[in-house]
């Protein structure tokens, strides 16, 4: 298979890859990463530079996971690396009884508006929300190159909408803590303080944006990229992109009232969008 990355002017001929990888017969291998997710991705046009490694993911059976050999070695996974002439490869090895115990609790999961986020997920040792993200956004803009029936089968769809669902309310939760430090230190006159965490702010605001309009992101360097496509797919959020892109790069200007303003534009836009999903 030949997988052109138009961003860097390359392609990848992923035969050249495969033997190294000693994949068994009921292995799943996808490559994904920022070069993949801004090749097949339109919301990550742009993702990608001539830095960026080529990520290559295996996911193995129990006892062959065990045997694996690497260089980095967690309960979950493992880790090792490949050079090329044209590429670097991270090579993670996922254990894929520890993937179907995770896609099991995800499942089962309390999405209650009276459960706290915290106990909606009852995940497996070795998973946090940042690794579950990280795991299903990459599979999600993924490229399968081995055991392609295994590959389509493993993650459902009601996986991925579950998990959504629980992610946009941990950043709701997280936005709120943000919040409340911004005001406080508001109130405090630490208005550099404040900008900082009203920055914090604006990437969990584009990133909760982002969620409920079913993309997914791993790594806030993105955000404001996968945004700024949404924007011109989506015009509503014009709006929203002028305020954050003020708060985010126009420098400390307006103090208490730039900060309050965009505060206030963010608690009214998500206002907003959870009562689009209420209806």
């Amino acid at each position: 298979m030949i997988i052109q990355f138009k961003q860097i002017k390359r392609s990848l001929d992923t035969e050249t890859i495969l033997p190294r990888l000693n994949a068994g017969a009921d292995d799943i291998v996808y490559i994904g990463g920022s070069l993949v997710d801004g090749s097949v991705n339109p919301l990550s046009g742009g993702m990608g530079n001539e830095s960026s490694d080529v990520d290559v993911f295996i996911i193995k059976g129990g006892s062959d996971f065990r045997d694996s050999e690497s260089e980095y070695k967690e309960s979950i996974k493992k880790t090792f690396f490949i050079d090329s002439k044209d590429f670097s490869f991270d090579v993670i090895i996922y254990n894929r009884d520890e993937i179907d115990k995770l896609l099991g609790s995800i499942e089962n999961a309390n999405i209650s508006q009276d459960c706290r986020v915290v106990n909606m997920i009852d995940w497996p040792e070795g998973w946090d929300m940042t690794s579950i993200n990280s795991f299903l956004t990459r599979y999600r803009a993924s490229v399968c190159i081995y055991g392609e029936e295994n590959y389509r089968r493993l993650i459902s769809g009601k996986i991925y909408d579950t998990f959504i669902q629980v992610y946009k309310r941990y950043i709701l939760t997280r936005l709120d803590d943000l919040t409340q430090d911004v005001y406080g230190n508001l109130a405090n006159t630490e208005y550099e303080t404040a900008l900082l965490m009203a920055r914090s702010c604006a990437i969990e605001y584009m990133k909760y944006i982002l969620y409920t309009e079913n993309e997914m992101c791993d790594r806030d360097k993105w955000i404001w990229l996968k945004f700024s496509n949404l924007v011109h797919m989506r015009k509503k959020y014009q709006d929203v992109y002028v305020s954050v892109r003020r708060i985010l790069f126009d420098g400390f200007s307006g103090g208490r009232q730039a900060t309050e303003a965009f505060l206030d534009a963010m608690e009214d836009t998500i206002e907003d969008l959870q009562m689009e999903i209420d209806l």
